[in-house]
């Protein structure tokens, strides 16, 4: 066993030291069917984590990472079930009340803008001692309103309020501008609150007429009233964006923290212990509202991983460690070990495909048109990071990236055992993931991807194959594709390019290439910085560098991408929030079941504001001291259609900021325009995905990368199949309140009986969704 190995088990509990001696004899040839007689105990659930939780407050994050945390002490209104059906978790059941369609929980009008549930009774906020200090109230979500809107609070989900709460875009750009609706500035009640002069006006607005939110204690009950039709708000209750937090604070407004002490919690866990890079534990909350009928689970565990490489997580399951993992393809010895050359028949007999939510989330790479380092960086750092803001503007630029680099090698780290040719088959076109949305035409059931596949067909003049679709998973449409999306050869991107760099006076480095001929030279380029997590060194980092190693070849080509890695996966984060980079991979899975989730991220103001700059380099009013002016610092004033724009020196390209602003507005323009207009499924799926083809093949304004999940995803796990969701959206897919942990894993022949059961009592709720309705929180 290699020291590396010992090293991170030691930073695990003693009960995985202690089964170090079942992963020894493992790895030392007693064949792998052996795992079978592994014995587990069914009450606690062992799983890994790479990124320490950043906040406990569900009103300040979106973090993939804190959700397999919050997901289990912070319950959501609805949750998923193993059938795909949304149910009542916060909130009372009325699904069906009234003759309502039963497939929805909440009372709702006749286009679907306004929705009302009743909180349930009896429901305890307690802190991480378990102690009761108060019961959940309808108010407890306006409590959620006043951090996410907020600006200082710099709220992750503050863009969903915004998006889908009538009253919230207007409160938070009145504190935003410091200016209330009607352009007076915003005067403190009680000018003694200092830096905190905003909360008596936010105080005002939530509780006015104005908000859409009416929270009534006395009846328990809450209404959302929407500024649009949402025919799938109920998937967005899933997620934690809209759940309710408490506060003891007298003002009535809540605190961040990322201190578990310091947490109050109302799901089925409770943090008891948090060592930062070591463990979080989570015990069973002993005032919890339901009753754990089917479930097992009373403690999580939670061990830091510094590498979640899927060999590493692998042979932590194999020593006990942890409850289970997805066997991935880039894990060569595991899937010969594990799978074998025939997909069909796995030579163990414990494993099983399933499906799987990564199916739906997408990567991509961010081009950041306004890195931050451009205003706050210091010398050479700075002059780098200006270039490369004003390089990425120009629309040739990044179409010449998106269709030179070659995904593949890149994304062959992650499909490697399951490719049979060079492209890799995990590769992606598309942002908005596979199953995330679908509608029927003509009788025949489509994705909304093969919406946005058949407006690529017309952009680039293809036919789509028979019986599948262009853009589908493991095809690589931009690949050498520039004359079909473009309209030109690369030599010409490359001379137009290099005329663009000097015509704008964007600083080149001396820099040392070997080009793709083995000819080694030193030229003059313009220098781009993607940044990569440390956790990857060992593992995908090197497969990006030969993507790279690969594209700066290229003889001719004026653009060199280097990769930076940040010292530590803090760090990165860091970086990565801030906008300190050029070019970023990053990664999003649905809130809710519907393409805006993703279209709304590029949107001005959306979630993605910042990794792709438009937060920087776009700016509606300036700050006292700012000034308009030919310093590097000072701003360049531009109108539109009668709004007053202002771009920073620092980022400022005369004739392409003013295009990408426009190309950014156009977007978010329509975007809105169809959200709110458009709420028949086809003709909804068909205006977004043009928008969508149009930010992808004709801008370029992102370049999709892969998806994590394989064509067919094996699993070795404890959890028994089917006894937890596994549907993209919402926090349903962390939760482990109602998963059934077996003692020992399943044997082929227990697999398939359980799959079989599953299958046949899916059949009955399909054709009966109130069938199959015993759990406690359909109550």
């Amino acid at each position: 066993m290699n020291t590396l190995f010992r090293k991170l088990l030691s930073t695990l509990s003693a009960t995985a030291a202690v089964t170090l001696t079942a992963s020894s004899v493992v790895a030392c040839g007693v064949g792998v069917n052996s795992l079978l007689n592994m014995v587990n105990d069914p009450k606690v659930m062992r799983l890994p984590y790479t990124y320490n939780v950043s906040s406990y407050n569900t009103a300040r994050t979106m973090q993939a990472e804190d959700q397999k945390v919050l997901a289990n002490t912070n319950d959501t209104l609805l949750s998923t079930d193993e059938f795909g059906r949304i149910y009542p978790l916060l909130v009372e059941n009325t699904s069906g009340v009234d003759g309502q369609d039963p497939t929805y929980i909440g009372k709702f009008n006749s286009d679907k803008s306004e929705w009302t549930y009743k909180i349930r009774k009896g429901i305890n906020w307690v802190n991480s001692k378990n102690e009761v200090v108060g019961t959940v109230k309808p108010s407890d979500i306006l409590t959620a309103a006043k951090f996410a809107l907020m600006p200082e609070n710099a709220s992750d989900v503050s863009s969903l309020w915004t998006s889908f709460i009538i009253g919230a875009a207007d409160l938070y750009d009145s504190l935003l501008s410091n200016k209330d609706e009607n352009g007076n500035a915003i005067v403190p009640d009680n000018p003694e609150q200092g830096v905190n002069y905003t909360k008596p006006y936010v105080e005002k607005f939530i509780n006015s007429d104005k908000f859409g939110i009416v929270a009534n204690d006395e009846t328990g009950e809450v209404t959302f009233k929407l500024t649009k039709p949402a025919p799938y708000f109920e998937s967005l209750l899933t997620y934690s964006v809209f759940s309710p937090i408490y506060t003891e604070n007298a003002d009535g407004f809540a605190d961040d923290t990322a201190d578990f002490s310091k947490a109050y919690f109302n799901g089925a866990y409770v943090v008891t212990q948090s060592n930062p890079n070591n463990k979080v534990i989570l015990e069973r909350n002993k005032n919890y509202y339901l009753e754990q009928k089917r479930g097992t689970v009373e403690r999580i565990e939670f061990s830091y991983v510094d590498n979640s490489s899927a060999s590493r997580l692998r042979t932590l399951f194999e020593s006990g460690s942890i409850s289970e993992f997805s066997l991935s393809s880039d894990d060569l010895k595991g899937w010969k070990k594990f799978v074998g050359s025939d997909f069909e028949n796995p030579n163990f007999e414990g494993i099983y495909a399933t499906k799987h939510p990564d199916t739906a989330g997408s990567f991509v790479l961010n081009f950041n048109l306004a890195n931050w380092n451009a205003v706050y960086g210091q010398g050479e750092k700075q002059k780098q990071a200006q270039a490369a803001s004003r390089l990425l503007q120009s629309d040739d630029v990044r179409s010449f990236i998106s269709t030179t680099l070659n995904r593949s090698k890149f994304v062959r780290y992650f499909s490697k055992t399951i490719d049979t040719n060079e492209t890799s088959q995990m590769l992606r076109n598309s942002w908005t993931g596979v199953g995330v949305a679908s509608t029927t035409v003509e009788g025949v059931k489509k994705d909304y991807t093969e919406f946005v596949s058949d407006r690529y067909d017309e952009i680039a003049g293809t036919t789509a194959p028979t019986g599948s679709h262009t853009i589908s998973d493991g095809t690589d449409v931009y690949l050498n594709k520039e004359e079909s999306l473009v309209g030109k050869t690369k030599a010409q991107l490359i001379s137009d390019i290099k005329e663009y760099i000097k015509a704008n006076n964007i600083t080149t480095t001396s820099t040392k290439v070997t080009l793709n001929n083995g000819k080694k030279v030193t030229e003059n380029r313009v220098v781009l910085r993607l940044i990569a997590s440390p956790t990857g060194n060992a593992s995908v980092n090197p497969y990006t560098n030969l993507m790279l190693k690969e594209f700066n070849g290229l003889e001719g080509n004026p653009i060199f991408i280097q990769t930076d890695v940040p010292s530590s996966t803090d760090d990165y984060r860091q970086q990565g929030a801030q906008g300190a980079m050029d070019l970023y991979i990053g990664g999003w899975s649905p809130d809710y079941s519907d393409p805006a989730t993703f279209l709304e991220t590029f949107t001005l103001g959306g979630s993605y504001s910042s990794y792709n700059g438009t937060a920087r380099l776009i700016r509606t009013s300036l700050k006292s001291g700012e000034k308009v002016g030919t310093a590097i610092n000072d701003f360049t004033e531009y109108k539109s259609e009668g709004e007053t724009i202002y771009f920073q020196n620092a980022y400022y390209v005369k004739g392409e900021t003013e295009k990408a602003y426009e190309m950014y507005k156009k977007f978010s323009d329509e975007y809105q325009k169809i959200d709110r207009t458009e709420t028949e499924s086809v003709s909804r799926f068909t205006a977004f995905s043009k928008i969508e083809s149009d930010l992808l093949y004709k801008n370029f304004m992102m370049l999709p990368l892969y998806t994590r999940a394989m064509p067919k995803q094996y699993v070795v796990s404890f959890v028994q199949p089917w006894t937890r969701t596994y549907e993209a959206f919402g926090t349903g897919n962390y939760r482990y309140y109602d998963v059934v942990l077996n003692q020992r894993l399943l044997n082929r022949e227990s697999v398939q009986a359980v799959m079989k059961a599953y299958e046949e009592n899916l059949a009955e709720v399909s054709a009966d969704p109130t069938s199959h309705r015993d759990q406690d929180h359909w109550k």
